[in-house]
């Protein structure tokens, strides 16, 4: 699943290349998205002047000039390229001679959905422990507290661990950095830090089956 350090890296180099200047046409594929783009969206991009690229969370955000914007996410399997085919091509828009194709193989990406009322970026300095504390509320923290852990309950101390960890790997990620090498349980056998084995989840967490480290997250 495209994240934020993906989408991201997606908007600046559309920043980068295209902020300025006018889409000139707009294509839907055949077949297209599971849900298809509204007209509305197909309207604002048509012939408008891309004031800016800008994000929130994971979606990606087309500033128009006097159009208002268009929100696209990725879904699961969604990304962006400046030209390059596939036969999961399900939108396109044209800066002048250059073709901007959304591919899709899992057809979960949208283009022109709604913004939805999103949390605080993960590199934004919360002011207080109780705000940092919301970063957790919709699942575990992972900076050592035990996976079972509920985000609302820990106390202030440990409420405030998760922000800087985010903050540091959501960093690395946007640069470039081989972030395989830094994960301390996905993809591992043992543990990063301490090298003991890994356990599976008993019973699942936010609906899945997870790893865990016993010696780290007691």
């Amino acid at each position: 699943m495209p994240e934020l350090p993906e989408v991201e890296t997606a908007r600046r180099v559309l920043e980068q290349r295209y902020a300025g200047q006018a889409i000139t046409a707009v294509a839907v594929g055949r077949p297209t998205f599971y849900r298809e783009p509204p007209i509305a969206a197909i309207r604002a991009l048509t012939g408008g002047r891309i004031q800016a690229f800008r994000r929130r969370g994971k979606y990606l955000i087309v500033e128009l000039e006097g159009r208002g914007s268009v929100v696209f996410h990725l879904g699961m399997s969604g990304r962006l390229t400046v030209g390059g085919e596939s036969p999961h091509v399900r939108f396109q828009f044209w800066v002048g001679s250059e073709a901007v194709r959304f591919h899709d193989s899992r057809r979960f990406g949208r283009v022109g959905c709604p913004l939805p009322d999103l949390g605080l970026e993960p590199r934004t300095r919360p002011s207080t422990p109780t705000i940092c504390g919301g970063f957790c509320v919709n699942g575990p923290p992972r900076s050592k507290p035990s996976s079972w852990t509920s985000g609302s309950s820990p106390g202030s101390g440990t409420s405030t661990r998760p922000r800087p960890c985010i903050a540091r790997a959501s960093g690395r990620a946007v640069r470039g950095r081989r972030m395989q090498e830094h994960v301390k349980v996905y993809g591992r056998s043992a543990g990063a830090t301490c090298r003991t084995a890994l356990m599976e989840t008993r019973k699942s967490i936010g609906g899945r089956r997870s790893l865990y480290c016993p010696a780290c997250q007691r």
